[in-house]
């Protein structure tokens, strides 16, 4: 197995367990604001989900000859097009979230992750913007093809892999959501109110 198939599968690996793992903090987070876990559930980790497994399902159904390699090749474009897009929009947010926490916190560690976001964010962008253009361009080239349902084909890809996605991390929204309902509900058991009386 070469080595660039290597590190796409760990890449790809990477992404699926900070998908999931963004997807149980915006649990967490929604207990606190129900419209912050939403918007850091659908862009930490819907969005990513589907990018990763949208690129997992095509790559599998055209290795077993399924869909025709233009298929995935529109597919790969329209997601680093529109799901690259969103990746770079949760980047912000990822990193002003980190840095706020970093400076709240005084903590090396916290000041590490925030490093990491941002160099991430500066990457993700200049990749973005290095290469949109060419997938739009492929994107357009593939669409003038005369090949049967392209169309059909990728919105039916799409709507597989949103799917997966969608069961995969509202599994664990719904943990980390019900993992700060427990976390409140034992603060008020141990540590009820006082009474100034």
């Amino acid at each position: 197995m070469p080595w660039t198939w290597v590190i796409t599968i760990a890449i790809l690996i990477i992404d699926t367990v900070i998908s999931i793992w963004n997807s149980y903090a915006a649990g967490i987070t929604s207990k606190a604001s129900r419209r912050l876990g939403i918007l850091f559930y659908v862009l930490g980790g819907l969005v990513p989900m589907t990018y990763v497994t949208s690129i997992v399902l095509s790559t599998l159904l055209v290795m077993f000859k399924v869909v025709s390699y233009t298929a995935v090749d529109l597919l790969l474009n329209f997601d680093f097009v529109v799901f690259g897009a969103a990746i770079i929009v949760w980047g912000v947010i990822a990193s002003s979230t980190s840095i706020i926490v970093a400076v709240g916190a005084r903590d090396w560690r916290a000041g590490l992750v925030s490093a990491y976001n941002i160099g991430a964010l500066f990457y993700d962008t200049w990749d973005y913007l290095s290469n949109v253009g060419d997938a739009i361009a492929n994107m357009v080239s593939n669409l003038t093809r005369d090949e049967d349902n392209l169309i059909v084909m990728l919105i039916a890809l799409l709507a597989i892999a949103l799917t997966i996605g969608l069961v995969i991390t509202y599994a664990a929204y719904r943990a980390g959501r019900k993992r700060a309902l427990q976390y409140r509900d034992s603060t008020i058991v141990n540590d009820p109110p006082h009474n100034p009386m």
